[in-house]
Formats: C-alpha cells, structure tokens, sequence
C-alpha cells in the first residue's frame, strides 16, 4: 500500500508541477518541481523515500538520453560537431579537473578522487532546463543545435568520468593510461551494443512486416523498450551503458527513417507519448532533488563540521567557477577556431553558451551513485558532496534564469 500511495502522491505532484508551470510561464517548470519536491520531502511520504542510484541511471536517464538521440537534428549536430565535442568532453575534464581542485583546496578532509567525482558529476549539462530557458529567451539556432548537441555527449562522458573517479575512490589507485584506454573501449563498444540492438529491433520488424502482423501499439512497446535493454546489455558486457543508450536513440532519429501514412501514424504517436514520458521522468528528477534536500539539509547544516557560512560560500563559488571555467574554454576554442578578430562578433554566442550551461538531472542522478561505505567504512561526505550538488545545481539554474 505505501509503494501504491507513494505513485498516487509523485502522479499528483507532476500534475501540480505542469499545472504551476502553465500559470507562472515566466517561472521554469524545473524551479517549480524543486520547490513541490522539498514540501514533499518535509512529509512522511518524503521522508520515507530511499534512493537507489543505479534505478536513477537505468529507469531514468536512459530512457531521458534514448529519446534526446531520437530526436536529435543530425546535420546540425555533424555541422558543429567540433564545437559540440569540445564542449561534451574537454568541457567535462576543464570542469572535473577545476571543480574538483578547488573543492579540495577549500575542504581538506574530502578525499581528492571524491572531489574529482564531485566535479565529473557536475560536467554535464541539462538539456531540459536549457529548453526551458530557451522558451523564455530568442536563443539563435546555432547556439540551440550546440547546446542540444552537447547535452546529449556530455552525459555520457560525465557519468563516464565519474564512474573512473569513482573507482579510485573506492581502489585508491588511479591510472590515466589505464582510464583512457578504458573510457574508449567503453565508449566504442556501447556504442557497438547501441547500433547491434537497433539492427537486431530492424530485422524483428521486418518478420513482423512480412508477417502483416504491422501494429502501431507493438511497435511502440518495441521501441519504449530499447533504451533499457541497451543499457542492461551494455552493462552486462561491462561497457558503457549510457553510450549504448545514446547511440540507439540517434540511430532512431527520424532523419535516417523511412516515411509512410504507418510511419507518419507511429511518429505522431510515438511523439505524443515520449513528450509525456520525458515531462514525467524529468519532473520525477527535480522532484527528488527537492526531497534530498530537506534529507541532507539537516545532517550537513547541524552537524557543525563545517560552518554554514562556508558551505553557502562554496556553493555560490562552485556555480561561479563553472560559468568562468565554461565561458574562458569556449572563448579560446573560439579564437584558436576562427581567430581573434571575429571574437566580439561571436561574444553574444559565446555567452549564449555559457550560461546556457545549467546543471541538473544528470548531475544529481550521478552524484546519487557515492556509496555509503568505503571499504567496510562510512563515507561520512557523501551527504555533504549531494549537498553541495544540490546547492550549485540550484544556484546555476537562478543564475541562467537572471542572466
């Protein structure tokens, strides 16, 4: 019964939370489910709730990243595909490095590769607040296409770069060699399971053709399916599961899709259904960073280790060192692309991007991986580090809106 209540409580909440967000169009819907999430989370219901992060992973952000490859713009993605990989994986390392050293200058007693992990969490961008800033804002295309294009490589590297971070974490031993060469084989092979699974779905659709079995219901099933068992399978295999997933969605996309009046009727249904599962799955997320919270906020803010001020201090420094870090990359890869003197012509994209580079779903799904226990010890700083993630994931989200 109370997993039954807790269904009909988030069903309620996202309603709420859509509702909200048609009254007060000027503020973001994610703002709204936060704030719904922390009034959840002061209830029993809330405070009831135990995250599992490899759920968060496999039920949510797969499912999130399957469907923005699905509906990726691949000719403007390939057209600034130098941009775009810049930003998804040089970003990430420029943050994980810059993050993470600083958070270990300003708290000692964090272990450095769980400061690494902090920054790899907070390396991606969130493609849903960047849409919804984008609603209230006339970004040009250009800008959009690198924003989208990068959200949708970035989470994979992120949760990738933290997966290594995590492991030396727990080992206490990290190689660069090692990881690279790891990250690779990762990344090759599920993009491999990606591309064997959509080939594999392919062929069962064309026996189900040849059968004139063709049904828009089945069809669906079959592909709400595909982001979970590519990320199952991958991991299976010990490659990357969110890669996997990535890549199925963008051999989906429509431009490499045949077109028919059964096509057209299976996009359109296909559309209308996957905008109400991402709206959920998105709203289920900052639903639960509203909730974490309130469960961190009294732990951290009460245990007097470390002074409040100073923890607010590192929040505000950590968001303004992401912009910095984010704004100073993009401006030389700018230069060293097309030169200083086109640099004020292209400052107003320039800024675009980096303001457009708000933290969240990804951040707090991967943060939420920390263990509780290291080596049979407790990780006393895990609440810490997701309270700080919340923090800055916040606070950068306030700060796109005011810029």
């Amino acid at each position: 019964m109370e997993f039954a209540e807790l269904v009909i409580v988030f069903a309620v909440t996202i309603t709420l939370s859509n509702i909200a967000s048609r009254i007060l169009p000027m503020i973001p819907a994610p703002l709204i489910q936060i704030f719904l999430g922390v009034v959840l989370g002061l209830t029993e219901w809330g405070q009831s709730i135990d995250f599992e992060p490899e759920l968060f992973l496999v039920m949510i952000i797969a499912p999130l990243l399957f469907r923005e490859g699905e509906k990726a713009d691949i000719s403007s993605i390939l057209k600034n595909f130098g941009t775009i990989l810049f930003l998804a994986f040089g970003g990430v390392i420029l943050t994980l490095v810059g993050v993470g050293a600083t958070l270990s200058f300003l708290l000692p007693s964090v272990p450095l590769a769980a400061c690494f992990a902090f920054g790899a969490a907070l390396g991606p961008t969130d493609a849903v607040a960047v849409s919804s800033l984008s609603g209230r804002v006339n970004i040009p295309k250009k800008a959009m296409h690198i924003l989208e294009g990068e959200g949708l490589l970035n989470d994979a590297s992120g949760v990738t770069a933290f997966q290594f971070a995590l492991g030396a974490l727990i080992t206490g031993s990290f190689s660069a060699v090692n990881a690279g060469m790891s990250l690779v084989v990762s990344s090759i092979g599920g993009a491999l399971i990606g591309f064997l699974l959509v080939w594999f779905k392919q062929k069962i659709i064309h026996l189900i053709e040849k059968a004139s079995a063709q049904d828009v219901t089945g069809y669906l099933l079959i592909e709400l399916l595909l982001p979970f068992l590519a990320y199952v399978l991958a991991e299976a295999f010990d490659v990357s599961g969110i890669i996997a997933a990535v890549a199925a969605g963008i051999l989906q996309a429509s431009g490499f899709r045949k077109i028919s009046v059964f096509d057209a009727e299976l996009s359109s249904l296909s559309h209308s259904t996957w905008t109400i599962i991402a709206f959920t799955l998105n709203a289920l997320v900052f639903i639960f960073l509203g909730i974490e919270l309130t469960q961190v906020f009294s732990p951290v803010w009460g245990d007097g280790l470390y002074p409040n001020g100073l923890l607010l201090a590192i929040i505000v420094l950590i968001s303004v060192m992401l912009f910095v870090i984010r704004f100073i990359s993009i401006s030389l890869f700018y230069v060293f692309k097309d030169g200083s003197k086109k640099f004020k012509k292209q400052l107003n994209e320039i800024l675009i991007l980096t303001f457009g580079g708000v933290k969240g779903t990804v951040s707090l799904a991967t943060i939420f991986i920390l263990p509780f226990s290291i080596n049979n010890m407790m990780f006393y700083q895990r609440s810490l580090l997701l309270f700080l993630t919340a923090g800055v994931i916040l606070v950068t989200l306030v700060i796109g809106i005011i810029v």
